[in-house]
């Protein structure tokens, strides 16, 4: 079973627009409001949980309401983890969350100039005897995501991958709505709804009614080619040269009018990084692809967070790799109470590291696995610094 985060009775609130986060789920956000801001700094302080709920659109009939002085907010919303914050050149913060587990508003108090909020947290019970009925209806699910995915929908393989290994029908209903480019007050009906089963039921009336939006959309759209091709075509124009642009080989070039000042800002990064021309080539490649998603996409955050981390690393600078067994063994136990198989993993690989003259072999990749907060990041930093990189 994994390690479970403890979400304290009350948080700090972090009302959010035009999203619905779900647990499990992974969202960029962007804080301007003062009060906001300071929820996530109070969060920060303690132990970076937040309660994230969304906003409610005027004239909404839909799910009971939380009021916050002029505005209001889903009383049914998601405690969420900071993975990682940091402060944008226009004073925003942007904020990498993860959702852990959906919730209940029971109250609401303003404090020091932020809302605070009193939850009731709501699991889901796993169970290993599944009805054939919902195993039925998750395959059809599944199915459905697969249909959408080949028909050019919303979803990726990526996903469908990951899904083959989940079997709770709660978890398999929130992992998809959250990545799926669905209505705001489609999420939050699903978000809202408690039991499991009939939250899998209705994500799949809303992905069947997909599937055959994007197939009437196919139909016409080939139906308009097919028409098109019986007039004659268009005098050529002569084409017309540009200056070449090494920086960028994908088509993300221009004035920059109509982008972003966050795609903007990632092209300037990657032009002045120094980048080997494999990694350029890719990170151009997944700018081009951002420029074209929604903003607010789960796919939208991955390619940012993906390329946030990819121009931070020092591509251009290296070291000498200390693989001092007993060096790194002291500090892997200093850094870390228990931990002994992994411990002893880590020490293994570096014993194995130490063993390879050539250069030339490769080795295997460590991956560490497991919920937010149980060691991953520090034991990682902690490797970094027996290894003097």
């Amino acid at each position: 079973m994994e390690n479970k985060i403890h979400i304290p009775e009350t948080l700090p609130l972090l009302p959010i627009r035009n999203s619905v986060v779900f647990p499990y789920m992974l969202l960029s956000l962007y804080v301007d409001k003062k009060s906001s801001k300071k929820a996530v700094s109070a969060a920060l302080n303690k132990n970076r949980i937040v309660f994230l709920s969304a906003q409610k659109p005027a004239n909404a009939p839909h799910g009971e309401e939380a009021s916050l002085q002029g505005q209001s907010v889903f009383k049914v919303g998601t405690a969420a983890i900071i993975l990682r914050m940091r402060m944008m050149k226009d004073g925003r913060m942007k904020v990498l969350v993860q959702g852990l587990s959906r919730a209940l508003i029971q109250k609401v108090t303003m404090k020091n100039s932020y809302y605070e909020v009193c939850i009731h947290e709501t699991v889901d019970k796993e169970s290993t005897n599944i009805p054939q009925k919902t195993l039925k209806l998750i395959k059809e699910v599944k199915e459905a995501l697969k249909t959408i995915t080949a028909l050019g929908g919303a979803g990726s393989n990526d996903l469908s991958m990951i899904l083959n290994e989940v079997t709770q029908p709660g978890r398999l209903a929130d992992l998809i709505t959250g990545h799926c480019e669905l209505k705001i007050h489609e999420m939050q009906n699903i978000l809202e709804t408690f039991e499991p089963e009939k939250r899998l039921k209705q994500l799949s009336r809303i992905l069947n009614k997909e599937v055959e939006t994007i197939r009437m959309q196919n139909r016409i759209k080939k139906m308009v080619k097919n028409n098109l091709s019986n007039f004659p075509p268009p005098q050529q124009q002569p084409p017309q040269h540009h200056p070449a642009n090494p920086y960028l080989p994908y088509n993300v070039a221009g004035s920059g009018a109509g982008k972003t000042e966050e795609i903007q800002e990632l092209l300037q990064k990657a032009k002045e990084a120094e980048l080997p021309e494999k990694p350029r080539t890719e990170i151009f490649k997944q700018i081009s692809r951002l420029e074209k998603m929604h903003p607010e996409s789960s796919e939208a955050s991955m390619t940012r967070t993906y390329l946030d981390w990819a121009l931070e690393l020092p591509w251009n600078q290296s070291t000498k790799d200390n693989l001092d067994l007993q060096r790194a063994k002291s500090i892997l136990e200093r850094d870390h109470f228990g931990l002994h198989e992994v411990k002893e993993r880590i020490l293994e690989f570096l014993a194995v590291r130490q063993l390879k003259t050539d250069s030339q072999i490769k080795g295997p990749i460590l991956c560490f696995t497991g919920p937010p907060g149980v060691g991953k990041t520090s034991l990682g930093k902690s490797i970094a610094t027996a290894m003097k990189r």
